[in-house]
């Protein structure tokens, strides 16, 4: 699903930056947890990482980094409410393969807090 959305989006499209912001964060994850095992591959990693502007090295720049929008309370509601949204929206289409559709949805980062709220 991911590869269609990386190389055939527009460059600046909310489809391909969304998959590119997910694939970022997983592997900063990823790089930071085994860095402790594998410290010599987690620094080669991090070093050439295109989105990484410095010259720290993984152990100089902390644990895993997680942004303070993923903790405010209600955001977990708010993200199953968009996929509530979505999956109705799937589940209302007779005779045809739901999966043929790409619904994807999406909402300015302040517009989602103020749904929380």
């Amino acid at each position: 699903l991911s590869v269609p959305r990386l190389y055939c989006e527009e460059e600046k499209g909310a489809k391909r930056r969304s998959c590119q912001t997910v694939l970022a964060e997983a592997l900063d994850a990823v790089v930071r947890s085994f860095a402790p095992i594998l410290p010599h591959l987690a620094e080669e990693v991090f070093q050439y990482l295109p989105y990484k502007k410095g010259s720290e090295g993984v152990f100089r720049t902390g644990w895993i980094n997680t942004s303070s929008a993923w903790k405010k309370p209600g955001i977990e509601e708010a993200i199953e409410g968009a996929c509530a949204m979505r999956d109705s929206f799937l589940g209302s289409i007779t005779g045809k393969n739901a999966s043929e559709y790409d619904v994807v949805i999406v909402i300015e980062p302040g517009l989602l807090f103020e749904l929380m709220e």
